[in-house]
């Protein structure tokens, strides 16, 4: 599987969403890229490919920024990945003459692709980093 750079850079900037107490303000793209080594002008593009996905929300002014606009526990890597490259699987035919079994192998690997991707929630992520980074303290 090969994943973008694109991907990469969006999943990097929810973790950095994810692990800032809901309390503090908004995190702005510039300081996102900067903990992440995002480059800025590509982070803004990703922040409003994940704005209009519903992941994250933004907030005009001196203090605005942005923030997750759902609980970690409901965003998938897959929800992230679908953000920003557009849907997965929809280049595999559901129906092709002559070549059924052939098509219904990579639909069923491409299902468990998706099963896997939705099965891994930010919380985890952030939950497992925060177990490991106590473990070496």
């Amino acid at each position: 599987m090969n994943v973008s750079s694109r991907c990469v850079y969006a999943y990097l900037a929810v973790l950095e969403l994810a692990t800032r107490p809901i309390s503090e303000a908004p995190l702005q793209a510039e300081a996102i890229a900067g903990r992440r080594g995002i480059p800025e002008k590509f982070l803004g593009q990703i922040l409003t490919q994940l704005k209009h996905a519903g992941i994250v929300h933004s907030l005009r002014g001196a203090k605005g920024g942005y923030r997750l606009a759902k609980p970690v526990a409901q965003i998938s890597l897959f929800d992230i990945l679908t953000a920003v490259e557009g849907p997965l699987f929809d280049a595999i035919p559901r129906e092709a003459p002559g070549e059924e079994d052939c098509w219904a192998v990579w639909r069923t690997a491409a299902e468990n692709i998706r099963r896997e991707l939705e099965s891994i929630r930010i919380q985890g992520v952030v939950e497992d980093h925060i177990q490991r980074k106590m473990f070496y303290i």
